[in-house]
């Protein structure tokens, strides 16, 4: 398949996002609803939402590479049939469906903006650590400085380095979005597993479901969990498909199908908004989108780490 070159790349799948258009907003061109923090709802076309130019590209000996773009297109295109089938109610059976559907979820979840800086971060605190051990080691840091003189031919200082680092004057980023990308798409596999070894559930719900741009929650142990009432679902990975169905995956053995009333449909959405990195897109408008919304984003701003080195 010949190499195609977009540069407005999809980091949640436009024909994923369809799924959650509004009806009232009319149905020859679908639009969604697009919230984002403290800022008015507006309504969107699904190929305008969830878009970073080049997100997806990297350097290749000087050119600008679509691998990624087109490996994700061809995955898209082998899902379609399941997600179509999630749409009208249905689960796949065990076999190559399944295993389709566990990556779809799956690359739902490594694929956006949210993941990229999940990985970013945990090369940024790793790199914070190493320093500090440079800082408290005695001669650490000197040797450090010395192989880099070795290396770069740039003589530094240690004492003024340490008073720079102990001072946060030195801040530590990840810039390499080649890496990035390699670090993000290497937890797609072990994503597919953890999905495959759940037992699978689709819910239906007359209230609707809505969804944000980084859709895939995988819950934690200590996490707040989603708990349903009567049957004590308790699902470790939500994704909702479409205004009508979300599916999950619990440890728990569940029903493969189930029914949810408006105040167990608002738990789940809940969950989304909480998920989401900037904007949730809904297929209706009430109020608590929004104040869910404004309420998750102060609380990520206030836990904010700082990538800066004090000491």
């Amino acid at each position: 398949m010949p190499e195609t070159k977009v540069k407005a790349q999809h980091t949640v799948q436009c024909a994923y996002l369809a799924g959650f258009y509004d009806a009232a907003l009319g149905v020859r061109k679908p639009r969604l609803r697009v919230y984002s923090p403290n800022q008015p709802v507006r309504t969107q076309v699904p190929r305008e939402c969830a878009v970073v130019n080049y997100f997806y590209c990297f350097d290749q000996d000087g050119k600008r590479s679509f691998l990624v773009e087109n490996q994700i297109a061809e995955m898209e295109n082998a899902s379609a049939p399941i997600l179509d089938g999630l749409r009208r109610g249905r689960l796949p059976k065990p076999g190559t469906d399944s295993l389709t559907l566990a990556g779809y979820v799956a690359l739902s979840a490594v694929r956006t903006p949210t993941a990229k800086r999940i990985v970013d971060q945990a090369y940024i605190d790793h790199q914070i650590e190493r320093f500090r051990f440079l800082i408290d080691t005695p001669g650490e840091l000197e040797a450090y400085l010395e192989a880099e003189e070795k290396r770069t031919g740039l003589k530094r200082d240690a004492a003024d380095e340490r008073r720079k680092l102990k001072g946060g004057q030195i801040r530590v980023t990840q810039s390499n979005h080649a890496w990035s990308l390699r670090m993000m798409f290497e937890q797609l596999t072990t994503f597919q597993h953890r999905v495959m070894r759940l037992h699978w559930m689709l819910l239906r719900s007359e209230s609707g479901f809505l969804t944000c741009d980084h859709p895939v929650t995988f819950l934690t142990p200590r996490a707040e969990r989603v708990r349903l009432r009567p049957g004590k679902v308790d699902p470790d990975v939500l994704f909702p498909v479409s205004r009508d169905y979300c599916f999950i995956g619990s440890l728990t053995p569940t029903p493969r199908y189930g029914e949810l009333d408006e105040s167990q449909t608002k738990l789940f959405n809940l969950a989304t908004i909480r998920r989401a990195d900037r904007f949730v897109y809904s297929p209706f408008d009430v109020s608590y989108v929004q104040e869910e919304l404004d309420k998750a984003h102060q609380g990520k701003l206030d836990t904010m780490k700082s990538d800066a080195i004090q000491l």
